[in-house]
C-alpha cells in the first residue's frame, strides 16, 4: 500500500546522515547556551540542564557538552548548595569523579594513611581535569570536607581533608592547561589556616 511505502523502515535507512556540526561550532553554541545571567552573572539550573541533553544527541555533541560543563565545575554549586541537597551530593560525586583519574603515585600516600578513595578509572572517557578553566577553591574543599566528616576520626579529619585536596591541587596542575580564573574565598568555615597556607 501507499502507506507501506511511505513509512518503509528500509527507505528510512538508507537516507544520507544528517550533516554534523564542527566540534568548533559546537563549542561556541554550548558556550551561549551555559552563559551566565545578565542578572546575577551566574548561569541558571535550565543552562546546566540544556547541556546534560546535548550529551545525549551523540558522541560528538557529548565531547563538546562535557567540555563546557567540566570547565567551571563548581559554579553552578556555590549558588544552589544552600538550597538544594542535592547539588551538596551532586559535588562531592564531582570530586570523587576527579579522585578516580589519580594515578597510583599520587593514590598510595592516601590509601596508606587509611583514607578511602573511589577504584581508579584508568579508561576514563574524557580527560576530565584538563577541561578545567575555572576552579572554586572553597567549594572544592567544601566538598572534600563532607565528603570525609563521616567516614573518619575528628583527629585525623583535618590531615585528611588537606592531604585529598592537596592530591587534588597537583591533579589540576598536571592536567589544565590554563586555568583562567580561581577563586579562594571559603565556604560557609573557615578554611583559611589549614587550607589557605
Amino acid at each position: 500500500s501507499i502507506i507501506t511505502k511511505k513509512f518503509s523502515p528500509t527507505r528510512f535507512l538508507n537516507r544520507k546522515p544528517a550533516p554534523e556540526l564542527v566540534d568548533d561550532v559546537l563549542e561556541q553554541i554550548f558556550w551561549i547556551l551555559s552563559e551566565p545571567s545578565e542578572d546575577d552573572g551566574v548561569p541558571g539550573l535550565q543552562a546546566y540542564t540544556n547541556l546534560f541533553r546535548c550529551m545525549l544527541v551523540n558522541k560528538s555533541w557529548c565531547a563538546s557538552a562535557v567540555t563546557m560543563l567540566h570547565r567551571h565545575p563548581w559554579r553552578l554549586h556555590r549558588l544552589y548548595t544552600l538550597r538544594t541537597t542535592d547539588l551538596a551530593y551532586d559535588r562531592c560525586q564531582l570530586v570523587k569523579l576527579y579522585l578516580t583519574m589519580l594515578d597510583r603515585d599520587e593514590r598510595k600516600p592516601l590509601l596508606e594513611k587509611g583514607i578511602e578513595l573511589p577504584e581508579p578509572n584508568h579508561n576514563p572517557m574524557f580527560n576530565y581535569p584538563a577541561f578545567v578553566k575555572y576552579l572554586d577553591y572553597g567549594v572544592m574543599v567544601s566538598s572534600v570536607w563532607t565528603i570525609y566528616s563521616t567516614s573518619c576520626y575528628t583527629y585525623d579529619q583535618n590531615e585528611w581533608v588537606s592531604l585529598v585536596v592537596r592530591a587534588l591541587l597537583r591533579l589540576f596542575a598536571y592536567h589544565t592547561r590554563r586555568l583562567q580564573w580561581l577563586r579562594c574565598a571559603p565556604m560557609s568555615f573557615s578554611f583559611d589556616e589549614m587550607y589557605y597556607s
